[in-house]
């Protein structure tokens, strides 16, 4: 830990650099479907910010599905030694402390040696079934692409001196254009999705004298910095902006359904049910 904290900290000025490119990516590409020149509205803060937020989100998920290729690999492994492995070495050499013992050592060696290969296969073969089945093909590939780069990483055989270097820099190259192509789809991809789509955020304020609402069929939130905010509108197909000094009365509602809103709607779901079954017994 405290080798990885060293590399951090020599290396602070260059991660920044990298997420002020990854955030100003995503915002541009963002903003770009409401034809918004997003860098006059945002400072440095709204752009990293906006990096570490979505990069939280990815090292929670990875760490997930880390987790789980791991438990998988280990079972996978485990079978394999077991059947295969084991059971020779027990019928040639026999069942004795001994072979116990030496058999706890090719254990353990067997698991380093091929753990990280047998999870990045893993990878690969999960990665390649969501491709087949989904149709979101495109945001498939770019979240697990930057993964598969850190997997290969890990298994590349790690050299001194200078060629390690160069190895390392490659990588963080590598990884790091990859991302930045990342962030630029997933910016497209979510403005797009927010202009033809209610977003379910609902927002309300005066600015001027004037009332504007979210729950209005036409206007839709589609985001925010330090000083500004962002309406669309969806019948008149413009974008609003407003300045944060100049909004007055700004309330934000919470959209969830209540406790006994969910009843409710548990009730008209069961129902529709039970309506559902009464005409088949008809019929």
């Amino acid at each position: 830990m405290h080798k990885y904290l060293e590399i951090f900290k020599s290396n602070l000025t260059v991660i920044t650099l990298i997420f002020y490119v990854l955030g100003y990516t995503y915002l541009a590409m963002y903003y770009f479907q409401f034809d918004i020149s997003i860098v006059n509205y945002i400072n440095l803060q709204d752009i990293l910010f906006t990096a570490i937020n979505s990069l939280v989100v990815l090292i929670l998920t990875y760490l997930f599905v880390e987790f789980g290729l791991y438990i998988i690999g280990i079972f996978i492994l485990n079978t394999i030694f077991q059947i295969f492995i084991k059971r020779k070495f027990l019928k040639k050499l026999g069942n004795n402390p001994r072979v116990q013992k030496y058999l706890k050592f090719r254990n353990e060696k067997y698991y380093s040696a091929n753990i990280e290969g047998t999870t990045l296969f893993l990878l690969v073969l999960i990665t390649f079934l969501l491709l087949y089945f989904s149709d979101e093909k495109a945001l498939i590939f770019s979240l697990f692409i930057p993964f598969f780069i850190i997997k290969l990483y890990r298994i590349t055989p790690k050299e001194k001196g200078e060629m390690q270097i160069q190895l390392n820099q490659f990588f963080l190259g590598l990884l790091t254009f990859t991302f930045i192509l990342c962030f630029a789809y997933w910016g497209y991809k979510d403005g797009t999705t927010t202009k033809n789509s209610k977003n379910g955020q609902q927002i309300e304020f005066r600015e001027q004298g004037i009332a504007y609402n979210t729950k209005s069929d036409s206007l839709n939130f589609i985001g925010e910095t330090n000083e500004y905010l962002f309406l669309y509108n969806n019948k008149n197909r413009e974008t609003l902006i407003f300045s944060k000094s100049g909004i007055n009365c700004l309330k934000i509602k919470d959209t969830s359904p209540t406790n006994d809103e969910k009843k409710a709607q548990e009730i008209e779901a069961q129902r529709k049910m039970n309506d559902f079954f009464e005409k088949i017994k008809q019929k």
